[in-house]
């Protein structure tokens, strides 16, 4: 997460989180399995509703979920931010 420091009246610092990346939004998820794979079925199924069947694999999502790789074509992008509420620009950041 990227901060902004500031301290209050009292003294006491305050964090403000400015923007989060995919990686870092996936692994605030649970470390149960369901909410994590609940959340790449999610990702997986708008990907799929826009571009059609077999557009992307559940291991390209996963391997975007967790920071190995950027989508190669930036169609995904948009469906990537509008799903987790991050910014396009902060995604990959």
């Amino acid at each position: 997460n990227r901060e902004a420091c500031s301290r209050n009246k009292f003294g006491l610092r305050r964090i403000k989180i400015k923007y989060m990346t995919l990686p870092e939004y996936y692994n605030l998820k649970p470390t149960a399995i369901y909410p994590k794979t609940e959340f790449v079925d999610e990702i997986l199924k708008a990907c799929e509703e826009r571009f059609g069947d077999g557009c992307v694999s559940r291991a390209t999502v996963i391997n975007w979920c967790n920071g190995s790789t950027k989508p190669s074509d930036s169609k995904f992008i948009p469906i990537l931010s509008k799903v987790t509420g991050i910014k396009e620009e902060d995604l990959f950041a």
